[in-house]
C-alpha cells in the first residue's frame, strides 16, 4: 500500500504543479473541471450509501456551468452574473426534486444536491478566481506548496508527539500537538515560497506572509475536518478510489478546497487593505 502511495504521488503531484505553474488559465480551467465531476460523483455516492439521493444530473450540470461562468465574468462581474446564476441553480434544484422525489425525501435529497454544488464547485472555483490575478499561477503554486507541506508537518509531528485529540469523534488520529506542527510548517512554508516564486519584489513580506500561512493552514484543517465528517456519516472509509492508495480526490484535495477561498480573499485583502490593516502589516 505504502508504494503504491508513493508511485501515484511521484506521477500527480509534479503533472498538477506542471499545470499551475506552466499552463495557461484554461488549462488551470480543464484541471479543476475535472477535479469539480470527480469530486461530485464521489460526493454523490456517499450521499447514496448514508441513504440519500441527490441528482447527478442537477449537480455535475450545476458545477460545469457554474465553475465556466465564474471563469469567463469572475466574482466580481458588474452585471452580478454569479449571483443570479447562484439563484438560478438554488431554485432549478428545489423545483427538480420536488417533481422527482416529492414530499418524501425532500428536504435531504435537495439539501444534498445544493450542498455538493456549493461544497465541491464553489470551493473549488477560487483556484480559477487565483489563476486569473496577476502572477495567478505562482500564487497558486505558493498555495499548493503551503498546504501540502502544513499537511506532512501535521502528520510527522502528529505520529510520534500526538497524544491530545482534537475531535475523536471526528477525526481520531488528529491530535492538536499535530495540529501545531502544520500549522508552524505551514506558516513557513508560505513564507518562503512567496518569497522564491514571487520575488523580492513582489514579495508580501513577513508579516503578510506568516497571517496568510496561518490563515490558510487553519482553513486547510478544517476542511479535512469537514471531509472527515461528511465520511463517517456516510459510513465509509474514503470518499472514492480515483487515486489507487490514497482514496478518492475528495480525499486528497479536502485541505485545498477550503484553503482555496481563504487564500483568493486574503489575496483581495492584500491588494486593497483598509487604512487600519495596512498601517498593521506594511
Amino acid at each position: 500500500m505504502f508504494r503504491t502511495r508513493l508511485i501515484i504521488s511521484i506521477l500527480w503531484v509534479p503533472i498538477i504543479v506542471a499545470i499551475i505553474a506552466f499552463g495557461e488559465p484554461i488549462h488551470t480551467l480543464a484541471l479543476v473541471l475535472l477535479m469539480v465531476v470527480v469530486g461530485v460523483m464521489e460526493f454523490n455516492n456517499m450521499m447514496v450509501k448514508r441513504g440519500i439521493k441527490p441528482s447527478e444530473y442537477v449537480t455535475i450540470t450545476a458545477s460545469i456551468i457554474l465553475l465556466i461562468t465564474i471563469y469567463l465574468t469572475g466574482v466580481h462581474s458588474d452585471k452580478g452574473i454569479i449571483l443570479y446564476i447562484l439563484g438560478f441553480i438554488f431554485m432549478f434544484t428545489v423545483v427538480w426534486h420536488l417533481f422527482r422525489d416529492g414530499p418524501k425525501d425532500f428536504i435531504g435529497s435537495s439539501g444534498a444536491t445544493i450542498l455538493c454544488i456549493f461544497y465541491v464547485a464553489w470551493f473549488f472555483s477560487h483556484l480559477v478566481l487565483i489563476r486569473n490575478l496577476e502572477y495567478g499561477n505562482r500564487l497558486l503554486v505558493v498555495l499548493f506548496l503551503t498546504v501540502w507541506a502544513s499537511d506532512v508537518a501535521a502528520y510527522g509531528v502528529g505520529r510520534f508527539l500526538g497524544k491530545h485529540k482534537i475531535a475523536p469523534s471526528v477525526s481520531p488520529k488528529k491530535s492538536w500537538e499535530g495540529a501545531l506542527g502544520g500549522l508552524l510548517g505551514g506558516m513557513w512554508a508560505s513564507v518562503g515560497s512567496f518569497y522564491f516564486f514571487m520575488g523580492v519584489e513582489r514579495w508580501p513580506g513577513l508579516l503578510w506572509s506568516l497571517a496568510i500561512g496561518s490563515l490558510v493552514t487553519v482553513g486547510g484543517m478544517f476542511g479535512d475536518f469537514i471531509e472527515s465528517a461528511i465520511k463517517r456519516d456516510a459510513q465509509v472509509k474514503d470518499s472514492g478510489t480515483f487515486l489507487p492508495g490514497h482514496g478518492g480526490l475528495l480525499d486528497r484535495f479536502d485541505s485545498i478546497m477550503v484553503a482555496a477561498p481563504i487564500f483568493f480573499y486574503l489575496m483581495l485583502l492584500y491588494k486593497h487593505p483598509p487604512s487600519w490593516l495596512a498601517g498593521l502589516l506594511y
